[in-house]
């Protein structure tokens, strides 16, 4: 949780030391492509996991158990 507050607040200071330093066109377009690298991060990493978070009845399912052992040599 530290570790959080840490990166945002070096994303603030570094926010706010672009807002001082560049014209608004090139902030803006900087804020742009940042959050859209966040959103494609964010889907990265949430799209692999939705299926490791639905549990089956009896635990053990083949496709299942294939995709969890792809995901681990990709990992």
């Amino acid at each position: 949780m530290i570790e959080q507050g840490l990166w945002s607040l070096l994303n603030l200071g570094v926010n706010l030391m672009l807002i001082r330093l560049t014209v608004p066109e090139q902030y803006g377009a900087f804020a742009l492509w940042a959050n859209v690298a966040f959103m494609i991060s964010g889907l990265q990493s949430a799209l692999p996991l939705i299926h490791l978070q639905v549990e089956h009845g009896d635990g053990f399912h083949e496709p299942r158990l294939t995709l969890e052992r792809l995901l681990h040599r990709v990992t």
